[in-house]
């Protein structure tokens, strides 16, 4: 993601998983196919989980996707 909020995108994937477990990686695999069609329409992070301090990072943007398994 970009550190200046004056760079941010107006839209925000978040991928969430973990490639080290095949069954959880799709959220991280989502992530990088949507990175290389969209990523000069949006910002792109990865997580293993979401945590509390991630909803600071969210309330920046107008639109937010979360990519996870379940």
């Amino acid at each position: 993601m970009n550190d200046s909020k004056t760079e941010l995108k107006g839209i925000l994937l978040i991928g969430i998983g973990n490639t080290g477990r095949n069954d959880d990686g799709l959220g991280w695999q989502f992530a990088d196919i949507a990175a290389e069609q969209f990523a000069a329409e949006m910002d792109i992070e990865y997580r293993y989980q979401l945590q509390v301090e991630d909803a600071e990072l969210v309330s920046a943007y107008k639109l937010v996707f979360f990519a996870d398994a379940s």
